[in-house]
């Protein structure tokens, strides 16, 4: 966060550019597509809902499949996807759909999740559906989501149990540590609602 006059503003870098080794010159764009480029899907089908698991955009587990076929260290990357799913999980963000997960090319030949972008917690909003945009481990409905059907969706992509439970347990830790009177300025109640979804999460 930084203030730009009487602006608070939130500068994000850019994670599809590496700087280049001569500073005089531009730096290198990396490749980036999204879940639907990837797979090969049209977005804009389905009056614009093709994005959607429920109108035949990506799912966790062929997102999943891309990073295991090509991922230099699959294990690792599945176990950040397990870690995005969560996060949606716990802020309720119910538009975590095919266009808002993407993989980067580091290499020609390689792929890995690129970092969380347009993350909303949508759960604020009341007048908005709670469906989630991808199901998780057979869940549509976001705020009925627990930790256990984040283990069993990750436990179909191939990982451990036992490794998932514990990176899940020890992620709700550190996101209920950072969730402070001073994150981000964020107001009491959105403090407050993400609080009890973590919470909530901790306890299934």
């Amino acid at each position: 966060l930084v203030r730009i006059g009487a602006t608070e503003c939130i500068v994000v870098e850019r994670f599809d550019r590496k700087p280049n080794a001569d500073p005089s010159l531009p730096p290198t764009r990396v490749h980036q597509e999204d879940g639907c480029q990837a797979l090969g899907i049209d977005p804009d089908r389905a009056d614009g809902r093709g994005k959607y698991e429920a109108t035949g955009g990506p799912s966790l587990g062929r997102i999943a499949r891309l990073l295991e076929a090509w991922a230099p260290d699959p294990t690792e990357e599945l176990l950040r996807l397990v870690d995005r799913v969560l996060f949606t999980a716990a802020i309720g963000d119910a538009d975590a759909h095919g266009r808002n997960i993407a993989l980067l090319h580091q290499e020609p030949t390689t792929v890995g999740l690129a970092p969380l972008f347009d993350t909303v917690p949508t759960m604020l909003w009341p007048a908005l559906r709670n469906d989630a945009a991808m199901s998780i481990g057979g869940i549509t409905s976001l705020p009925a989501v627990a930790r256990a059907d984040i283990v069993r969706e990750a436990t179909g992509w191939g990982l451990s149990p036992r490794v998932v439970e514990s990176r899940t347990r020890q992620l709700l830790a550190r996101l209920r540590a950072e969730l402070t009177e001073q994150t981000l300025g964020m107001k009491a109640s959105t403090r407050k609602a993400i609080a009890k979804r973590i919470d909530a999460l901790a306890r299934s």
